[in-house]
This record gives structure tokens, sequence and C-alpha cells, in this order.
């Protein structure tokens, strides 16, 4: 039997075999090793979603009262600023009791100079100078009093005047603008408006006077003993009583009058309109809702399993989702004591709840943040914090 010998595998034979059986394998175990490696250094990566802070302010009526035009029309986005007259208020009312509180303390001014007259005569029975001092002396204090009221009064009736003047001058001011009212009308109304401003200006002045004034007649009341005093005080109570209510309705008149005019509490643009004018409104309800035009912060919310630590003071990247937009470099400002429900346009499935511990990210300056704009957040892995820091 004639011997066979095996044919040894040639070598390039057996590198085509390695390099097509064992090399794939090796490759897939160091990509996939690569990849896993790659996926643990990028988890603290992770994309959250961020949302510009919304400021939208309810402006809600003060008072009961029926709302009436004094300017042309709020439609919606008009920019409005900060303490700007947004709404105003039939002042019919307050005009009213305006006039009856001028009848009174003219009522009261009367039943003083009675009050006058009857100590006038038992001064001349007393036949005691200084009784009769004292009684001078609780007169005059009284009539200070009433001075200011009466100053008071014609101060806020000036004042609702003005009111009403200003409205109209603002009027005209936009049909002059839109070509609805000629300059003549205009001017007149200027000029009504500049008396009106001039007469509150010298109710001011004599109301300051008169309350100086006041102040040196209880002075010098003062400087009376107090036993003297006592059996005159039990005399004019009941005057003294009316003056004292009079005074505290003058001031709630004036806390009325205060209230017809509603202004804005920030600047912004008129995002709704809740009542028009020949409205009646109730106490609290919403006539305006002011929102903010731009943005202090944002919110993001960082989930359970994500396995990030906030810190005050941690650099983030933010991005705005825009086309073309680039990453802002920015810092957490704050972070929520408490997990959260998400917001809803958050989520990462708006059917599902999820709830998140917030943080607040501080917006750069240069950038022009939308309320209500989305965000993607990123947190830096901490070496590359370290080095930004």
């Amino acid at each position: 039997m004639t011997p066979y010998h095996r044919i040894p595998t040639p070598w390039k034979l057996r590198l085509q075999r390695l390099r097509q059986s064992v090399m794939p394998m090796v490759c897939f175990g160091v990509c996939l090793s690569a990849a896993i490696w790659l996926w643990q250094r990028q988890m603290p990566q992770a994309v959250l979603v961020g949302e510009a802070d919304v400021v939208r302010v309810d402006v809600g009526s003060p008072v009961d009262g029926r709302l009436i035009a004094f300017r042309s029309p709020w439609t919606l986005f008009d920019a409005v600023q900060s303490q700007q007259v947004v709404a105003r208020f039939d002042d019919t009312a307050a005009r009213f009791e305006l006039e009856a509180a001028k009848l009174e303390v003219e009522r009261l001014h009367k039943e003083l100079e009675a009050a006058r007259a009857q100590t006038l005569l038992a001064e001349n029975d007393r036949r005691i100078n200084r009784l009769g001092d004292l009684l001078r002396a609780i007169w005059e204090s009284e009539s200070r009093r009433l001075d200011v009221l009466d100053r008071a009064v014609a101060l806020e009736t000036a004042k609702v005047e003005l009111q009403r003047r200003e409205a109209r001058v603002e009027y005209l001011r936009s049909l002059l603008d839109s070509g609805a009212a000629n300059q003549l009308q205009y001017t007149d109304e200027l000029l009504l408006h500049d008396k009106l401003q001039q007469q509150v200006a010298d109710a001011a002045t004599a109301l300051a006077e008169a309350q100086s004034q006041r102040e040196a007649a209880r002075e010098q009341l003062a400087e009376f003993p107090p036993l003297e005093e006592a059996p005159i005080q039990t005399i004019l109570a009941p005057l003294q009583a009316a003056v004292a209510a009079q005074e505290a309705r003058v001031k709630q008149i004036e806390y009325q009058i205060a209230g017809l005019e509603i202004r804005a509490p920030m600047a912004g643009v008129i995002a709704a309109i809740h009542r028009w004018p020949g409205q009646t409104v109730r106490q609290g309800e919403p006539i305006l809702t002011i929102a903010a035009g731009e943005s202090r912060y944002i919110v993001s919310y960082i989930r359970q399993e994500q396995q990030l630590h906030p810190e005050v003071g941690a650099a983030v990247e933010i991005r705005p989702r825009r086309l073309g937009s680039s990453a802002w470099r920015s810092v957490i400002e704050k972070v929520g004591p408490q997990v959260e429900l998400i917001p809803e346009h958050q989520r990462r499935d708006p059917k599902l709840l999820e709830w998140g511990r917030p943080i607040r990210i501080l917006v750069p300056r240069e950038l022009p943040a939308v309320p209500g704009e989305l965000f993607d957040v990123r947190f830096q892995p901490a070496e590359r914090r370290d080095r930004a820091g």
C-alpha cells in the first residue's frame, strides 16, 4: 500500500480563513466594547427639555363699576408700559359722593358756628377768661379740622375732573392722529386740562396750609390743663364725633377715586381682553391679561432615572429649538426642593405622567428668549465642568 502524506495547508489560505471567520468576531467584540464605553461616557450629557418662563398677569377690578372708553379701544398684542392706565371706571357715583360730602361739611360748619355762639354766651355767664380762651381754642381746633376736610373734598373734586379731562385729551389725541378731529378742538381741550391741573395744584397747596393751621391749633389746645378742657369736650363731643366720621368718609372717597383708574402692574403686551367699555365689572373680575415680552430664566426637570445631581452654579449648555440656532453656555441658578409633575409639553410622551426635580437656568443677556419657547439642555461631564470652572 502506497503511503500518502497530508499536503500542508498553505499559510496564505490559513490567513484567508482567519480573516474570514475570526476577525469579524473580534471586530464585533471591539466595536461593542467601544460603543458601551462611549455610551457610559455620554450618559452624564443627557439632553433635557427646558422652557422659557411665561409671566401672565390678570389685571382685576379693585371695585365694582362700569368701564368707560378713555382712548382708542385696546386690541390684542398692544404694548403697555408699567403703571400705564389700562382701564377707567365711570366716576358718576364718586362725584355724587363728593357732592354729598361737601354738603355735609357745610352742615358741620353751621353746627360749629352754632356751638361757637353757645360757647360765647356761656363764656359771659361763667366770667372766667381762662375758660373762654379754652372754648375759643377748641372752636379754633375743630374749625381747622373742618377746613382740612373742605380742602380735601375740593382737591378730590378737582382730581376727578382732571381725570375726566385727561381721558378727553387722550381720546382727542388718538382721533387727531387718525384725522378724525381737528387741531383746534385738541388745543381747547388741552388748555382746559392745564387749567384743571393748576386747580389741582392750588387745591393741594390750600390743603397743606389748612393741615398746618390745624396742627398749630392742636398745639395751642394742648397747652390748656385737661381738667378745664373736660367739661367743654363733653359739650362738643357729638360734633367732634360727626367731624371724625366725615374725615373717615372723605378718606373712603379718596380710596374710591384712586380705584377709578387701573394701571398696568408691569410692562408687556395685552394677551387677552375680558371686559370692554360699557360693561359692568364686579370686584375681582379680570379686565385684561398682560403677558411679559421677555423671559428671565429657563425651567427644566430632571427625572429620577437620569441620575443627574444638579448643583447651583453648575455649567450647562442650552440650545433653542430654532432652525440654525447655536448652543449657549449658562449656569444653574436654583434647584427645586421637591419632585414635581412635569408639564405636558415637556414630557417624552404627553399621554404619560412624569415627575422630575425642577431646576432654574439663567438666560444669557445676549439670547432673546421668547416666553414659552422650548430649549434643549445638556449637562456637561464632571471633568468638563471642572475645566469650565
